[in-house]
């Protein structure tokens, strides 16, 4: 989760000063950290103090059910003391008016999407500026009178001609579960597709250690395996699962490259009964000791 949240930086960023400040100490992400507590059968037990920090912070399980049934509850503190149909709408509407009235009382730092410029740069004052100016559009010592469903309403249907002069895109912020201002799950599953590459990285790698000719990857897997060759523990790691060392080779004749993509089609879809994409590889991989 934490990998698709840093892949979108505009959104982490303010969303790091606006709502998780706690999150400013990672300073990147913890990539060593992270490989050190993962074993080689990819299971993560995390420290009895992290479960206790973790459930004491989101008041959630730390080890939430991976099936879930019409009987289970996920409870959430309702936006407004009033009794109304809670709904993504509602939710997203409290956010955005609970935002607004914490800069207006000096209590926050503006609405979502405002903190950095087109550039990219933090600027405050302009943010400030903004929301102000968003406030005045909305009417908010009025607004924040009305129910919360009549709210809903009332920015649904005048959205368009209260911002119309104000070029920031803030609201598609707030249309988000979770209080984020991208929609992290959708981006969880989006970025699935790159763990599927570091999959296929290492079973080209296997096919290509336990083979006898030369095989060519894909630009995607030639990007993985670039990046595990500037680990330190990129020998150690071949030469403890397969016993001998693989070199790398950007250069060779036509001829040997054409083979070796030839090889690399022809046994991979062998092996997994997919094609394998020919128009994406440049390289290839030679046995060689070290």
């Amino acid at each position: 989760m934490l990998h698709a949240y840093m892949l979108h930086p505009r959104s982490f960023y303010q969303d790091t000063i606006r709502l998780y400040p706690e999150l400013a100490v990672l300073r990147g992400f913890p990539l060593t950290q992270i490989a050190v507590r993962i074993d080689d059968a990819m299971a993560y037990i995390p420290a009895t103090e992290q479960i206790k920090f973790w459930e004491a912070a989101t008041g959630e399980a730390a080890a939430p059910p991976l099936k879930t049934t019409p009987s289970d509850e996920f409870k959430i503190t309702c936006p407004t003391a009033l009794i109304l149909q809670i709904t993504d709408p509602v939710i997203s509407v409290a956010a955005f008016l609970n935002d607004i009235a914490r800069s207006v009382s000096g209590k926050g730092v503006g609405v979502a999407g405002t903190l950095l410029s087109a550039e990219g740069k933090f600027d405050l004052e302009r943010s400030t500026a903004i929301t102000s100016k968003i406030a005045s559009a909305v009417d908010f010592p009025m607004i924040k009178n009305l129910r919360l469903d009549d709210a809903v309403y009332h920015l649904q249907a005048h959205s368009h001609s209260m911002f119309a002069d104000i070029e920031v895109e803030f609201l598609s912020c707030y249309g988000n579960p979770g209080g984020f201002s991208i929609d992290l799950g959708n981006a969880v599953l989006r970025q699935g597709s790159f763990a599927s590459i570091m999959y296929h990285a290492g079973s080209f790698l296997e096919l290509t250690m336990k083979g006898e000719s030369a095989m060519g990857p894909t630009n995607e897997i030639d990007l993985v395996w670039h990046t595990h060759q500037l680990s330190v523990n990129y020998r150690d790691d071949l030469m403890r699962l397969f016993g001998w060392f693989l070199d790398h080779v950007d250069v060779a004749p036509s001829e040997i490259l054409t083979s070796a993509l030839s090889n690399a089609d022809r046994l991979w879809e062998n092996t997994f009964g997919t094609p394998y994409e020919s128009y994406f590889k440049t390289k290839i991989f030679r046995k060689q000791s070290w």
